[in-house]
């Protein structure tokens, strides 16, 4: 998780591996000419004399866990207000992300749909 160190928000969330988490502030200063919302949040905290504060949120996970955990940390700050950089939405967002008490009832107490009639 990267945060900006002015307000301790964070800005972007991802499924790291080795020093994944480090890349990203490596890209932003090396490939100048890439234009996202991420790499432009980290050049503006660095030429305003900040570092780009770097989070280990969970580590020893398999594959599997670290994407859910990802998931579920880009579905609640965005649910929150705290609207993120990442490009994409978590994986299996749609299908198993975030939603309210009153969707889960919905999705889950329905009577089945054996068949549609014309």
């Amino acid at each position: 998780m990267l945060l900006d160190p002015v307000d301790n928000k964070p800005f972007y969330i991802g499924k790291g591996n080795n020093n994944r988490v480090f890349q990203h502030m490596n890209c932003a200063l090396t490939d100048i000419d890439a234009i996202t919302a991420k790499y432009e949040k980290i050049r503006e905290i660095l030429n305003s004399g900040n570092g780009v504060e770097h989070v280990i949120v969970r580590h020893g996970m398999t594959d599997h866990e670290a994407y859910q955990v990802e998931s579920s940390l880009i579905d609640a700050f965005n649910f929150c207000g705290n609207i993120l950089t990442n490009k994409v939405i978590g994986h299996n967002s749609l299908e198993k992300g975030l939603m309210t008490s009153g969707e889960i009832i919905r999705l889950y107490n329905s009577e089945p749909l054996y068949e549609i009639d014309k």
